[in-house]
């Protein structure tokens, strides 16, 4: 049985032509045309469960996964966004460095980098907005929010050069939660706007 499968179906008799698929919450359900007959229920991870008649049951199972895997990958992918981009600047995301492009998503540990003349924008999800400066290098290591209850903790490195930052829905919360680290220490946001510079 194949992993994450809590009962498989097993497909016999003659397959009927077609199954609509309704999203309810947390819930993939698929309602059935009629003379199909429930013979599955497929686990597909992010408490999403996946209820399948007869008809393609594979079919529906893929097209499942292939949807948790879009959603999840979309509300996982964007804490941020550039805003502006001036001179030389790109974003390191593992080991690829691409030009910074206005409008360009940014992710959990993506490492933004300016050289001479270079300058970047970015806003991010809780409203928090970086100015990033020539010749600097700034991690976003880490970066959590709910949109909800406004609770969330963001930490940003900075390698070198100059941050510029007004601080958005997390510190409004907690203070304590939006961090920034550099070479020689560990700062709280403890106001709304404050510049962080790290020499070469």
């Amino acid at each position: 049985m194949p992993r994450g499968v809590i009962a498989q179906a097993s497909i016999g008799g003659e397959p009927a032509r077609q199954a609509n698929g309704a999203r309810d919450g947390g819930l993939i359900r698929l309602q059935p045309r009629a003379g199909l007959r429930l013979v599955g229920r497929a686990k597909l991870g992010y408490g999403l469960t996946l209820v399948g008649w007869e008809a393609g049951m594979r079919v529906a199972i893929a097209t499942g996964l292939l949807m948790v895997a879009c959603l999840s990958t979309a509300s996982a992918a964007e804490i941020g966004r550039i805003k502006s981009v001036v001179g030389d600047a790109a974003v390191v995301r593992g080991k690829s460095a691409t030009p910074a492009t206005a409008g360009e998503l940014l992710q959990v540990s993506d490492v933004i980098r300016t050289g001479p003349g270079g300058r970047i924008g970015i806003t991010f999800v809780d409203n928090s907005r970086f100015a990033v400066g020539p010749n600097s290098q700034i991690a976003l290591s880490q970066f959590e929010f709910d949109d909800t209850t406004h609770a969330g903790k963001s930490l940003t490195t900075v390698n070198r050069g100059a941050l510029a930052i007004v601080s958005g829905q997390i510190a409004k919360e907690n203070k304590d939660a939006m961090q920034v680290r550099t070479p020689t220490s560990l700062l709280a946001a403890r106001g709304t706007r404050f510049v962080v510079e790290v020499a070469e």
